[in-house]
């Protein structure tokens, strides 16, 4: 089913009214981020929904090249965050089949991993800190720090979660260094037996 209507917020504050009136309204809304989920997490059963698309909210707050951390917004598409910490001689080293078309938020929200999840590790093991709107409208964020040695990390609570508990808006991510040498490697078989 299509949503009632599809909002596109700019900016946090645009997303904290938006929640308080579907607070108020009791009307659902569905973060959108990419589109690329091949899940249909992004698509609700019943009619009156409202659909968030967070594709306006791309912007790169900072790129640390010294703390190997960058923080940008939820509605980046990976291919431009990744682009821009390249030209830093960085990389954030996820890559999904989808990170050209898919977002940091969506990656967040679904706990995304990668093609090079075995050095670089998953989305989980990248993001330090974030930032989200709750159900109420409040700003919910979480300290930049790399580790908690006490109690739970709270942004836990939002790897996964798919939207359920608010909308993530912005996070800060560990990067590394860009590889000196990439080799890519590709290896083709006539069938299945020949394969395994």
């Amino acid at each position: 089913s299509l949503p009632m209507a599809v909002v596109s917020p700019t900016c946090v504050e645009d997303i904290q009214a938006l929640l308080k009136w579907a607070h108020h309204t009791r009307v659902p809304l569905v973060p959108f981020g990419g589109g690329s989920g091949v899940c249909g997490a992004v698509q609700l059963e019943r009619e009156s929904y409202v659909a968030v698309d967070l594709q306006q909210m791309k912007a790169i707050k900072e790129i640390q090249t010294e703390s190997m951390i960058v923080t940008a917004e939820a509605g980046i598409f990976g291919g431009e965050l990744e682009n821009a910490l390249n030209q830093k001689g960085l990389t954030l080293g996820h890559f999904p089949t989808s990170y050209e078309i898919s977002t940091l938020g969506g990656w967040i929200s679904t706990r995304a991993s990668g093609q090079f999840s075995t050095a670089y590790g998953s989305i989980e093991d990248m993001v330090i800190a974030l930032k989200a709107v709750l159900p109420n409208g409040d700003l919910f964020e979480t300290k930049c720090v790399p580790r908690s040695a006490t109690g739970p990390a709270l942004r836990e609570l939002f790897i996964g979660a798919e939207g359920t508990l608010g909308i993530i808006t912005e996070a800060t991510c560990q990067v590394h260094k860009f590889p000196t040498v990439r080799d890519y490697v590709a290896y083709g078989f006539e069938d299945l037996k020949q394969a395994l």
